[in-house]
């Protein structure tokens, strides 16, 4: 290598032979680094598979808001087990899909075809434990026509987003807030958009229906 036309002339040696004549020449002109010798440019790398990088994302934030259902529902719902065993399974399962061959992009097809199986598995256990949870906790299935509708605010910050209740309809009465405020709503082809306002950090909210007849705000 140290003859080839067009590339530059090298010499292979030791590394520590390297470092020493690089400091001797422009080691005073070198930033001085204090720590561990980690790349922090490694985080969030692209990939060439981005339907896994979606599923992992997706997975971390189901199982987020499984995990706080069912520490709430645990402490707050008599009788209630939480299920270390599933949400551990669940978690192994989205961590051994995090391994440096496989969230790149950088595996063989049959790597991918069984990870999103494996996610699929991931996601059901998860909506299973959020949707016990739930039960647990307000004591009937989500139904605003029968009792209350609730939203679940799973982060540690105020939310005003607009919510979604997929496949909800509410003809012929509005939806209120504990404080007596109507909701307005808007349907849509996936659902019934909601407007709910401010939910705190940490809580789940009842919506109360409305008298018959009354209709949500526009």
């Amino acid at each position: 290598m140290d003859g080839m036309p067009g590339l530059p002339r090298v010499r292979t040696g030791r590394a520590l032979d390297f470092f020493r004549s690089l400091e001797a020449a422009v080691g005073d002109r070198l930033p001085t680094w204090n720590g561990e010798l980690y790349l922090e440019y490694h985080r969030g790398t692209y990939t060439t598979q981005a339907r896994n990088k979606r599923a992992n994302r997706k997975s971390e934030f189901l199982l987020h808001d499984a995990e706080f259902l069912a520490a709430m529902a645990a402490t707050l719902a008599p009788g209630y087990a939480y299920p270390h065993r599933e949400l551990r399974q669940a978690w192994e399962t989205v961590c051994l899909n995090q391994f440096h061959d496989i969230i790149p992009g950088s595996s063989i097809t049959a790597v991918y075809a069984e990870s999103q199986a494996q996610y699929a598995e991931v996601a059901a256990t998860a909506e299973n434990v959020r949707e016990g949870a739930m039960m647990a906790l307000t004591g009937a299935p989500p139904d605003p026509l029968g009792g209350e509708l609730w939203v679940v605010n799973p982060t540690s910050f105020p939310r005003r987003d607009l919510a979604l209740w997929p496949g909800g309809a509410v003809e012929g009465r509005a939806l209120r807030r504990p404080d007596g405020r109507v909701v307005a709503t808007q349907p849509t082809d996936q659902g019934l958009l909601l407007d709910v306002g401010e939910v705190p950090p940490y809580s789940l909210m009842p919506l109360l229906p409305g008298e018959e007849g009354e209709m949500p705000p526009p």
